[in-house]
């Protein structure tokens, strides 16, 4: 008798040991199908219908959770009770709600809401920032970093325990997107726009801070503090502010940001795109220059946390690595028209996925603003090139194609419009 109870412990602690999203979050609904790309055969598994905006997470966020087995969405879809959340798509400021999608089975399940607060009571602490993109996930820890709509309080929910922790309430400054998690989930960075200095003619009346947390699994053990601050400035033809926080997933120490500025270089440090920084010991660096007449763009960090890899643009697109510490930089591939505009790698960082952009002004588009374009899988170490399928991409943010792979290389997610709405579509990959 003694024995049954035992062998009954040992199994409640292992069920407990593997709760997670089909445990712990309601199951919505299930709106999965698929079909054949008619011109390169591929068979691309739709985890979502398109009556609403549908997006997944970033290129440079995590999309994949529970070793593979769901995708992170955002959806425009009203609540699970039915009740109107303010709004769909275009509507940049309207709730969300917050999903995991099961890869194989389709089932949907609501983590939760991303709200939308009567911004008044921030006064000239709440500002219009880019708010398309609100998680990243940590794959050891199993949890899930985000904010809310309106970029004011930055969230923690455990996927094991269905817990919800807030991290920070920030009520002198606004949010921008996405958060960054290190793979191991010890430190979240993001950064925050706040007033001042004064408004002129070289200042825009905003600074930005680059903030990090530091976490032992749901413990806050330090935070939020500041990182690096800056003050967003008025160049001739653009204006220059920060954004694209990235941690170095294998190494929380590092991190990688952006100077915003999206057009052509003409070879000054204003204009070079992607910053280095380091956390512990302190130091912020220029991780590549821009050459003149090149748009770099799009950068992410390789899972194995040497190198990053950006898209290079000079009329053709082209991918290149470097270690952002010393500057080195290789050409992986280039001549690529139409250009490539997002890529994403695997964890052996020998396969990487990227779509097409037609033209950055002029393009076909239907009435609901969208237009044809291709993703295509590139191989590192045999060079070659293969058209996985045609997409149907939204002008803007958040219906965004932003192809990602998962770490094992054999799936690529990304966003599909469809009429006003988006969809999330699955290629496995052989």
């Amino acid at each position: 008798m003694k024995l049954n109870y035992i062998i009954f412990f040992i199994l409640v602690l292992y069920s407990c040991s593997i709760a997670g999203i089909s445990s712990e979050f309601q199951l919505i609904g299930n709106e999965k199908t698929s079909s054949v790309d008619t011109e390169t055969g591929t068979r691309v598994y739709y985890l979502t219908s398109a009556d609403h905006m549908n997006t997944h997470a970033y290129p440079h966020s995590r999309t994949f959770a529970e070793d593979d087995q769901y995708v992170i969405v955002e959806s425009s879809r009203p609540r699970p009770d039915g009740t109107d959340n303010g709004g769909d798509f275009p509507s940049y400021t309207k709730e969300r709600q917050l999903l995991a999608v099961n890869i194989s089975t389709g089932g949907i399940y609501h983590i939760d809401s991303l709200l939308v607060e009567d911004v008044a009571q921030y006064g000239n602490s709440h500002f219009y920032t880019s708010s398309q993109y609100h998680t990243d996930y940590s794959p050891v820890t199993n949890n899930l970093v985000y904010y809310d709509m309106t970029g004011h309080n930055l969230y923690l929910m455990d996927f094991d325990t269905g817990d919800k922790k807030l991290l920070w309430h920030c009520n002198e400054g606004t949010i921008g997107d996405p958060p960054s998690i290190s793979e191991d989930g010890s430190r979240i960075m993001v950064y925050v726009t706040h007033p001042g200095p004064a408004s002129d003619n070289m200042l825009r009346g905003t600074s930005k801070g680059v903030y990090a947390i530091d976490l032992d699994d749901t413990t806050v053990i330090k935070g939020p503090y500041l990182v690096y601050a800056t003050i967003d400035r008025r160049l001739t033809d653009t204006t220059m502010g920060l954004a694209h926080i990235i941690v170095n997933p294998a190494n929380p120490d590092e991190f990688s940001f952006s100077r915003g500025y999206g057009g052509y270089s003409d070879g000054s440090i204003e204009k070079t795109r992607v910053w280095y920084g380091r956390v512990e010991s302190p130091l912020i660096k220029v991780a590549l220059p821009t050459p003149v007449g090149m748009i770099h763009t799009h950068e992410i960090w390789g899972p194995q946390g040497k190198y990053m890899y950006l898209v290079a643009i000079e009329g053709t697109g082209a991918i290149w690595k470097f270690d952002p510490r010393t500057e080195k930089k290789e050409i992986l591939t280039q001549g690529i028209n139409p250009r490539c505009l997002h890529v994403s790698t695997c964890g052996s960082e020998r396969f990487f996925v990227y779509e097409t952009q037609t033209s950055h002004t002029i393009k076909p588009l239907d009435e609901y603003a969208n237009h044809t374009e291709s993703v295509y899988l590139y191989d590192r170490i045999t060079g070659n090139t293969v058209k996985l399928a045609n997409v149907v991409e939204g002008l803007n943010h958040p219906r965004h194609v932003h192809p990602q792979l998962n770490m094992a290389g054999d799936k690529v997610v990304y966003t599909e419009s469809d009429e006003s709405g988006s969809k999330i579509a699955l290629i496995e990959l052989e």
